[in-house]
């Protein structure tokens, strides 16, 4: 197994936001967290994140649930 293999599945049903100021890591890294279930959006914007989260404040709260799980 690779440094980035994760069993798959094992994040079914999580929703991640990840923020990277290189675009190609945060794809990297959604691709390894898709590749264990996880619905992600990859976004190398702070301001952007921040505005997302604002837009959908349910968002958040699903975000820290999921991360509390």
């Amino acid at each position: 197994q690779g440094a980035f293999d994760v069993e798959p599945g094992i994040l079914a049903g999580r929703n991640i936001l990840v923020v990277d100021d290189t675009p190609d890591v945060a794809d990297l890294l959604a691709e390894q967290l898709e590749s264990a279930g996880a619905v992600t959006v990859a976004l190398s914007d702070p301001q952007e994140a921040a505005e997302l989260l604002a837009a959908d404040p349910g968002l958040r709260s699903r975000a820290t649930k999921s991360a509390n799980q």
